[in-house]
Order: C-alpha cells, then structure tokens, then sequence
C-alpha cells in the first residue's frame, strides 16, 4: 500500500491511495508517477476551486447590478413633478 497526499499549495486536501499492485510491489518509478499524479489532482482541486469563486462573485454581482437599476430607475410620476 502506498499513501501520498493531494495538496493545494502547502495544505493537505485530500490523499491518494493505492492499494494493490497487480505485478509485484511498488517501485520507486510507481511512486514517481503517483508523486506527479498527485500534483495535478492539486491543480485541478485549485482550478476547480477557482472557477467556483468566480461563479459566485459574478452572480453577487450580477445580482447587485439588478437591485442598483431597480432602486435607481425613477417612476414616471417622479419625473413629471
């Protein structure tokens, strides 16, 4: 069994495992690959992050820019007196 942690920048965010190997042990070629897998699940879980932030501050703005129109928007009996 082999355990090497899944990190974004300097925190732990999740663990990859591998349990069995269907020829012989792991190898340090296996653990070099799992070290450089690990780094892209980093990266993609960041990424993914990212986007998700960014979804929901656009639609905080959005959201903002309609309530500023509808309170700066004046009614026609505003602009007849």
């Amino acid at each position: 069994m082999v355990t090497i942690p899944i990190k974004v920048g300097n925190e732990v965010v999740a663990v990859l495992q591998l349990l069995n190997k269907v020829t012989g042990d792991f190898n340090d070629n296996d653990m070099e690959n799992m070290k450089d897998f690990s780094l892209f699940c980093g990266l993609a879980l960041h990424i993914s992050k990212m986007y998700e932030k960014m979804f929901r501050s656009e639609q905080k703005c959005r959201i903002t820019m309609e309530i500023m129109l509808h309170h700066n928007l004046a009614s026609e009996a505003d602009v007849l007196e």
